[in-house]
């Protein structure tokens, strides 16, 4: 840190600027740090940024955000190692990373250093912001007492559903599973028919009192099977983070082989 006249502390902005994602495809490239021949940094084991960023006097505040940080180096040889870049489903770039904000005259100077690492030893080398394992839903429809509920029901017994699970076809005034994979068992669509809807009060079942609805959706979990879900902050694709996690994991499991 060469200069901070702002209401933050070094420690504190440091460790905002530490969990920024940085593009890692070519994390390969690089050399682990103890494992460097350097006494120090090189270009072989780290990338040096700077962060410097003065509020003009004609403002009250002006914005810090992870594109003021810019490599010391050409971006070719750093192996394109920069702060990531977010965009929406439209691809329309969304705004960076705000680190904190600077009011008049205020002033950040300081120096960064990225070297590799894994998330064993911090969490800001971790490439996965969420990661979610859930046994695979069943989701099954008994057509045949489906179809005796009236348009009005199957609307509603597809609106009931929080996840989307359901679809109703217009064409065929049907109830169809749109994606039985989105289901997280909440069972709304079974309590729905099973309680709040009466056979004799509320005319579910045109008034057929020998209707059982009894197994008419049926929500259950195969233990066979499960959806694993990863959520990248960016600094890795998804299937990057679950390809290097499987050949990290054969990794360690021969070198206990070659021990045993």
């Amino acid at each position: 840190m060469h200069e901070n006249t702002s209401v933050l502390n070094d420690e504190y902005i440091a460790h905002r600027c530490g969990l920024v994602p940085l593009n890692s495809e070519n994390e390969q490239e690089f050399t682990d740090q103890q494992a460097c021949s350097c006494t120090g940094f090189c270009e072989k084991c780290s990338v040096r940024y700077k962060l410097k960023k003065r509020c003009p006097a004609d403002k009250d505040f002006c914005e810090v955000t992870s594109q003021d940080i810019i490599p010391e180096q050409d971006i070719t040889k750093i192996r394109n190692v920069m702060p990531v870049r977010y965009f929406d489903d439209k691809g329309i770039e969304e705004d960076p990373i705000l680190l904190m904000k600077l009011s008049r005259n205020q002033m950040l100077d300081f120096t960064l250093i990225a070297k590799r690492g894994i998330a064993k030893t911090h969490a800001k080398w971790s490439p996965v912001a969420t990661c979610i394992m859930h046994a695979e839903p069943i989701v099954e429809l008994d057509q045949t007492k489906i179809n005796k509920l009236n348009d009005e029901h199957k609307q509603e017994l597809v609106a009931r559903c929080p996840r989307k699970v359901f679809s109703y076809n217009n064409l065929k005034k049907a109830v169809d599973i749109e994606d039985s994979g989105a289901c997280i068992l909440c069972q709304e669509c079974v309590k729905y028919v099973a309680n709040d809807v009466d056979p004799q009060n509320n005319k579910l079942y045109n008034q057929d009192p020998d209707f059982d609805w009894d197994r008419m959706i049926r929500i259950d979990e195969n233990l066979t099977k499960f959806i694993f879900t990863v959520e990248s902050t960016g600094a890795l694709t998804p299937e990057d983070i679950v390809l290097k996690a499987f050949q990290a994991l054969r990794n360690k499991l021969k070198t206990l082989k070659d021990l045993l």
